[in-house]
């Protein structure tokens, strides 16, 4: 293994000592470990890049965006065994209300009796607007009746995670709703606004940690989401709610965000996909920011068909070159019909150390198994250098840290908020300024070694998305070192990619038998250079054309 930088040693030590020190202790009890870190300070800086003017990251992602073609091929045809639709995938239902074969309003009326039933053994809702669905779903069919053009997602039940804003709705955050609102947003985001002008059914608002600030689907104020696979396990977060009504069938995909891990955790744990978007592909305006430098807004969904469907419907942003839109929206398009990406010579990079070391037994089963069938369908499989991703991690702990810290006037003055939420959030109180410049400063730059190093001869990287089995709530319940513990194994294999920008996707590929005999799902990701949203979806497309696990239904 690769010895760590200076300057992730740094980066560690800062956060160490600045999470450790009580800021009202008296000047004696500060002074000997200040003293240490301004030593380590000193020792490191000469050897950092200080560039007068940091480079542009969205500026970096654009240019190394992919220009080879994605090499696509016809995928298996659609089965047609299904009688109930709302077990049948996304892209076929969509394509039956288009067609007049179904009725958005019976359809909704379906989805909303399950979710409704759902969420009374999970907790996987905040609000279910049974009135507007039926209202919307009704005049979707009266549009149909009249021959008016139907949208690409015309009546298909969704449902989205609680911090994305639409006009005239208490939107909470994973809080009870307060004033002032926990974010300033005046009218309806402008993702929500694709997807009603595609013709999506809108069912309400899904659970998720306090603030998104949480891995796991714990909430103090609102109650924990639970595992539909096992009422007592975390399903993940911050997007919890997302993920529990994607895999318990209630609707076909729902939008998440993910700041370090918030689409890819509860998708890998829920035993759905996930895909974290290229950052700068969706827009984030309209959802509260946890982290405005690592926040990604993305589709869960049933496959990675469903996937690149929602990415036909909510891409594109106002800087976004069209150019690279038009291209992306045109293979989205052609997944979503089917096509699956050709894995002959596909190459498949495989980073060591971080990504191996700690990994659970039962997780790294599946994983590698995973691994093994993408080179039986015709994968290259290739180890890749090392590189310093303790330090991406800790740069993205830290940013993220910064960035909600500033949050903090709006959250105390919403007032009774907990002690414990608003400790995490003071965690970025005392990073130092410089280190925060420093490590955006550098970002484009370590984008580009990630891109010249690891990523020079491989097409994607394959990872675990957690270390660990999945937790029980009781451990978050009972807070302390375990519980802070399991929050950092269940990101620290995401947040590099956060903080890189890169797109990454969540794949089911098995189960692994927790202590208590309960078969909990398992996921494994794929990343991608920027842009090349489309290929990972390809990807997991062919791959689950493959096997049935993205088809395993929860017991509850």
């Amino acid at each position: 293994m690769t010895e760590p930088s200076p300057w992730a040693v740094l980066l560690a030590d800062t956060a160490q000592r600045w999470n450790e020190l009580d800021l009202g202790s008296s000047a004696e009890a500060l002074a000997r470990p200040y003293a240490n870190w301004r030593a380590s300070v000193a020792a490191t800086a000469p050897l950092l890049p200080m560039d007068r003017v940091p480079a542009d990251f969205d500026t970096a992602l654009d240019e190394a965006a992919p220009a080879d073609a994605l090499r696509l091929m016809p995928g298996p045809a659609p089965s047609v065994g299904l009688h109930d639709p709302l077990d049948m995938d996304m892209t076929r239902v969509a394509a039956l209300l288009r067609s007049g074969q179904l009725s958005a309003r019976e359809l909704t009326q379906q989805a909303l009796t399950r979710l409704h039933a759902l969420h009374g053994q999970t907790n996987a809702c905040v609000a279910i607007d049974d009135e507007a669905a039926l209202a919307q779903a009704a005049r979707c069919d009266l549009a149909a009746r009249h021959g008016a053009e139907r949208g690409l997602l015309h009546g298909v039940p969704l449902a989205h995670k609680d911090l994305l804003y639409r006009e005239g709705i208490e939107v909470g955050c994973g809080l009870q709703p307060r004033r002032p609102r926990p974010y300033a947003w005046p009218g309806t985001a402008p993702v929500l606004q694709k997807l009603d002008a595609a013709g999506a059914i809108n069912l309400g608002r899904l659970h998720m940690t306090e603030w998104a600030f949480d891995p796991s689907g714990a909430n103090k104020e609102l109650g924990p989401c639970r595992n539909p696979w096992s009422l007592p396990h975390v399903p993940g977060g911050s997007s919890s709610g997302s993920a529990v009504a994607v895999a318990g069938r209630a609707v076909y995909a729902a939008l998440g965000t993910d700041t370090g891990g918030s689409i890819r955790i509860p998708a890998a744990l829920c035993g759905i996909t996930g895909l974290k978007p290229t950052r700068g592909l969706v827009d984030t305006a309209g959802a509260m920011p946890l982290s405005h430098s690592n926040d990604h807004i993305g589709p869960l969904a049933r496959s990675a068909a469903d996937c690149a469907l929602m990415m036909q419907a909510i891409s594109g942003t106002p800087v976004l070159r069209p150019s690279l839109l038009a291209s992306l929206q045109a293979n989205f398009t052609r997944v979503a019909c089917g096509a699956v990406a050709d894995l002959e010579g596909l190459r498949i990079g495989v980073p060591q150390a971080f990504f191996r070391d700690g990994v659970d037994a039962r997780i790294a089963r599946p994983v590698d198994d995973s691994l093994a069938q993408l080179g039986a369908l015709g994968a290259v499989v290739t180890p890749v250098p090392d590189f310093d991703w303790l330090a991406l991690n800790t740069a993205g702990a830290m940013v993220t840290r910064v960035e909600a810290a500033a949050r903090l006037a709006r959250l105390r003055a919403m007032g009774d908020i907990g002690e414990a939420l608003l400790a995490r959030f003071e965690e970025g109180l005392a990073i130092p300024g410089w280190v925060y410049a420093q490590l955006l400063n550098e970002r484009a730059g370590r984008l580009q070694q990630f891109l010249d190093t690891v990523m020079a001869h491989v097409d994607v990287l394959h990872v675990p998305v957690c270390r660990v089995l999945t937790p029980l709530h009781a451990v978050f319940e009972e807070g302390g070192d375990a519980a802070a513990r399991a929050r950092v194994e269940l990101t620290v294999l995401n947040r590099p990619f956060n903080f890189l920008g890169v797109p990454g996707i969540s794949l089911p590929c098995g189960f692994a038998t927790e202590d208590g005999g309960a078969r909990m799902p398992v996921g494994f990701q794929l990343i991608g250079r920027p842009y090349a949203d489309a290929q990972l979806l390809a990807i997991g497309a062919a791959w689950q054309a493959a096997t049935d696990w993205h088809c395993e239904r929860p017991p509850t």
